[in-house]
């Protein structure tokens, strides 16, 4: 259920843009996605996470699959990248 604010109108809560924020002033919107940043992160959390710390023993095979996979995660918030960083903004507010 909408809130009303001080001034009387609904809150549009978390899902509505926040366009008056659009301006190069805030970091989301002029950063582009960085495919190499998140494949790093994502062999960070096999190395560290699920052999590490769970002990899991993945063979080549696994591996591999789990880079294609990766491959096409990435590919798809890199298509869409400008959308997701407009997206993380409106949730965090």
């Amino acid at each position: 259920m909408p809130r009303s604010t001080a001034g009387g109108s609904a809150d549009r809560g978390a899902s509505a843009p926040r366009r008056e924020l659009h301006s190069d002033a805030y970091i989301p919107y002029r950063i582009a996605f960085d495919v190499e940043k998140l494949t790093w992160e994502l062999e960070f959390f096999v190395k560290y996470f699920v052999i590490g710390y769970r002990g899991v023993a993945l063979t080549a095979a696994e591996r591999a699959a789990l880079q294609q996979e990766w491959i096409a995660i990435v590919e798809e918030l890199r298509r869409n990248s400008r959308a997701v960083a407009i997206a993380t903004i409106t949730v965090a507010i």
